[in-house]
């Protein structure tokens, strides 16, 4: 019940993003320098819920991560293109992708230091 409850969550989340306010928020995204992406992200609060969105911001910056709803930060798929970007954003996701053989090794290569931040590693 809980996993399908999260889903209904999740598509809500995304569904309160209308097409225009995904491509205006991606056009300033993509616009922005990394010191204001923090800013972006925090005047544009359900777009960190809209898995387009973030998908683009951590494939563009990682550290966008950080300021993912919590179930877009045990996505798979959001999280790997975090890492990919920087390595160091492993630290964001969520714990059961932290044990993630993929992840962990997608973290590694990108930054060998990620390692660091597991606990088991």
């Amino acid at each position: 019940w809980k996993s399908i409850q999260g889903m209904n969550q999740t598509k809500q989340a995304q569904a309160t993003v209308s097409k225009a306010e995904r491509e205006a928020f991606l056009r300033d995204f993509l616009s922005t320098d990394w010191e204001d992406v923090p800013r972006l992200l925090n005047a544009a609060p359900r777009v960190r819920g809209n898995k387009q969105c973030m998908l683009a911001a951590v494939s563009e910056f990682g550290w966008s991560l950080k300021y993912a709803s919590n179930e877009l930060k045990a996505d798979k798929e959001v999280v790997l293109a975090a890492v990919k970007d920087t390595g160091f954003t492993l630290q964001f996701a969520a714990d059961e992708l932290k044990a993630d053989k993929e992840v962990v090794l997608a973290a590694v290569q990108r930054h060998g230091t990620s390692c660091g931040l597991l606990r088991t590693c």
